[in-house]
């Protein structure tokens, strides 16, 4: 496990990391292709450094497997950060504000510790609060806010918390969209 002074630094990475994707969505942004096909972004780039040099100071040592990037070694890794530093980069470039930076902490398979930081909504999702689909549910029209979720794995959080804030975003288009 992690603790809570070590998980406020992954949220202060997050949100970092979400400035760099603002600073980049303000813009008229150019994309290109990965060898996958999927897009990519000066935002992706930005947050991924962000991330990458937050985690490296924070937790000298520790594995980061990155959408972008990863580190150096060939040695099995048990215990590991796995990043999405722009995760919705195709919603990024519809300019949808459906997209999100992602930081997990996996430990022997198991993931131990998670941030989901919509930057648009200013919407940070953590390992310490109930049911993060509610809370996003219930706050979501309230403004800003930072939120957190305690569950044995914070992977299945990880996934909902995604989940929960496109379906958040998607509401709010729509009702935009009607107004």
């Amino acid at each position: 496990m992690i603790d809570k002074r070590q998980l406020n630094t992954l949220c202060d990475i997050a949100l970092r990391a979400g400035d760099e994707v603002m600073a980049v969505y303000g813009t008229d942004f150019e994309s290109w292709s990965k060898d996958d096909d999927s897009p990519l972004t000066q935002a992706d780039l930005r947050a991924d450094a962000v991330i990458r040099q937050g985690l490296e100071a924070a937790f000298p040592g520790v594995f980061i497997l990155s959408e972008e990037s990863s580190s150096k070694s060939t040695a099995p890794q048990h215990r590991f950060f796995l990043v999405d530093p722009l995760d919705g980069t195709k919603e990024f470039l519809k300019r949808n504000d459906e997209f999100t930076v992602n930081i997990a902490l996996v430990d022997n398979g198991v993931p131990i510790a998670g941030v989901v930081y919509a930057p648009v909504l200013k919407l940070v999702a953590d390992d310490n609060a109930p049911d993060v689909a509610a809370v996003l549910r219930n706050l979501a029209a309230q403004g800003p806010a930072r939120m957190s979720w305690s569950l044995p794995a914070c992977l299945p959080a990880y996934i909902a918390a995604s989940a929960a804030l496109s379906s958040v975003l998607a509401s709010r288009a729509s009702e935009g969209a009607s107004a």
